[in-house]
């Protein structure tokens, strides 16, 4: 086995394995699929009364199939804490081939997590000061290339050498409003591949570090994972993941010497696909370079805002994940996440004291149903100045938007020479999403004028507007 795990691994740990509280074993083997389950079979050469005392309480029944802590001493990397376990079928299975043979007696769990290096005796226990979180593509979207090379030549133009020289750049180091102190950190690798030495490999790696006030956690730091990665599919436009995550535990030795043990964590999480394509900067929505001046201004209000913004991340992200060509889903989804963030961020206290200068909002306000054209002329003269730069008639693009997603939804017996199809759906969907990362970029805090700069050096829309 591998020294150094990832989540996109699939692995197997063998051991033995008992709950804090019992000194009763159990051999068993813990395995890992990405994007699965976590689970563990421990099972018991003997009779069922083995597996009964290796609880303390009756945790056979039912009723009572949860189990907060189990722990492992395993072969490959020592010791494990399992996390939220519980029995899938609330009961043992038993196996005996032949009347000679052994009984087996076997009872499977699964897990949430994985806590690689440690043993935690109870629940509240499980918690961390910082954790370190590799990303997939984040070398790409923080490119800092802290290497400078000067290539020599002679007099003829000939190669003579090569001079190449490395700074290890400084960490970025960003104090967030909600308490999160939010660490980019640049390492780097260096391995020779060739017993002769002819070869060298030089990596630069990005990884982000997460800091709290006091020690919080697993499930606090999960749940500020996911917001991190979706924070970054936006940036990317791309699927990101959670490639590896490490926890940083303070602890505090007889000798008053202070010292901070790393703990792997391992979680169920969406699959993380073996190959992915990796993004270059002109093709994402926004670099760290791009918005380096305004990012502790976005971090903060993605996640002060996240809880609102959720359901309609919901629906982008959805974009992200489906294939480009599924064009009529694309399509819809979109609709409805322009709907969905007029409905959560302005909603029926649209007005002009809001902001709004559409005249016709607070008479439509006063009905139970806001129609989808009246949310999407609303948003489209909020940023009237900006958003005319890639869609010129904004009446037409509103009724367009309208007219299509009703057929779309109900595949009404409409005048087919107004339904959008093939090439002209894509555009008008690329044109929805054009609205739609103005309006989400300017709820978290960039300015308007940036955005454009933004989006009109993106590869994403210089193919199909002139901004």
């Amino acid at each position: 086995m591998k020294k150094d795990l990832n989540m996109s691994d699939d692995f197997s740990l063998s051991g033995i394995w008992f709950l804090p509280e019992n000194d009763k074993t159990l051999s068993g083997d813990l395995n890992y699929l990405n994007g699965e389950k976590i689970s563990l079979n421990a099972y018991s050469l003997g009779k069922i009364e083995d597996i009964n005392n290796f609880f303390s309480i009756d945790t056979l029944k039912p009723n009572v199939s949860k189990i907060d802590i189990i722990l492992g001493q395993t072969n490959e990397k020592g010791l494990v804490t399992l996390y939220d376990c519980y029995n899938i079928n609330s009961g043992v299975s038993v196996y005996n081939d032949s009347l000679l043979s052994p009984v087996l007696t076997r009872l499977p769990f699964n897990a949430e997590a994985i806590l690689i290096g440690k043993h935690f005796v109870k629940k509240d226990d499980i918690t961390f000061e910082s954790i370190i979180i590799e990303f997939t593509n984040l070398n790409s979207w923080a490119p800092f290339l802290g290497h400078k090379r000067k290539l020599f030549f002679d007099n003829n133009n000939k190669f003579t050498g090569i001079n190449f020289n490395y700074s290890l750049p400084d960490d970025i180091k960003i104090d967030l409003e909600n308490g999160l102190k939010f660490n980019v950190l640049c390492s780097f690798n260096l391995e020779d591949f060739s017993r002769d030495k002819r070869v060298f490999n030089f990596v630069e790696k990005i990884k982000l570090e997460i800091g709290v006030k006091e020690p919080k956690n697993l499930d606090f730091f999960i749940s500020t994972i996911h917001k991190l990665e979706r924070f970054f599919t936006l940036a990317m436009l791309m699927p990101i993941y959670a490639l590896s995550v490490r926890g940083k535990i303070k602890e505090n030795h007889s000798n008053e010497k202070v010292v901070r043990n790393i703990v792997e964590i391992f979680y169920r999480a969406n699959k993380i696909p073996a190959n992915f394509n990796e993004r270059t900067p002109k093709e994402m929505l926004f670099t760290y370079d791009d918005i380096s001046e305004d990012l502790k201004t976005l971090l903060d209000n993605w996640f002060a805002k996240y809880e609102l913004l959720e359901p309609i991340l919901n629906l982008y992200f959805n974009v992200v994940y489906i294939e480009e060509s599924d064009y009529i889903n694309n399509f819809l989804n979109l609709a409805q996440a322009l709907e969905s963030f007029h409905g959560r961020i302005y909603g029926k206290n649209c007005n002009e004291k809001t902001g709004c200068k559409y005249k016709h909002c607070e008479k439509v306000n006063k009905t139970k149903n806001i129609p989808l054209i009246d949310r999407l002329k609303c948003l489209l003269i909020r940023h009237k100045e900006k958003i005319e730069k890639v869609i010129t008639d904004l009446d037409d693009f509103a009724k367009t938007v309208s007219f299509n997603r009703n057929y779309y939804t109900h595949y009404d017996r409409n005048d087919p020479r107004k339904v959008k199809k093939g090439v002209d759906l894509f555009n008008l969907t690329n044109q929805m999403k054009f609205l739609f990362q103005l309006c989400l970029l300017s709820e978290i805090g960039l300015d308007e004028e940036k955005i454009i700069d933004l989006l009109s050096g993106k590869n994403i829309y210089r193919s199909y507007f002139q901004i």
